[in-house]
């Protein structure tokens, strides 16, 4: 396992662990192989270059899911650019502390 794929992995487990092994959106009960950590904010290559890799993969734009929720964490600037953007705004703010 790569240092980046350790960190990704690490980060799941602690996600996990802070929502009680839930989908934050049904609630199921989620196995490690079937947890996904959902986006709010997309890792699209517009969004990373616009907002960077610490804003994109803050645990504050994830949401630990299962694959029937992942699409409900979207929180699109397109389409919410009011949230998105204090989503954006609050995540800055905790790097920065």
């Amino acid at each position: 396992m790569t240092e980046k794929e350790q960190e990704a992995f690490d980060k799941k487990i602690d996600m996990l662990i802070r929502s009680k092994w839930m989908c934050f959106n049904c609630g199921k009960h989620l196995r490690l192989s079937e947890a996904q950590l959902a986006h709010k904010i997309p890792k699209t290559k517009l969004y990373l270059k616009q907002y960077g890799e610490d804003i994109i993969h803050h645990p504050l734009n994830m949401e630990v899911s299962c694959s029937d929720c992942n699409s409900y964490a979207l929180l699109d600037p397109k389409t919410n650019p009011l949230e998105s953007e204090a989503l954006v705004e609050l995540i800055k703010k905790v790097i920065a502390k």
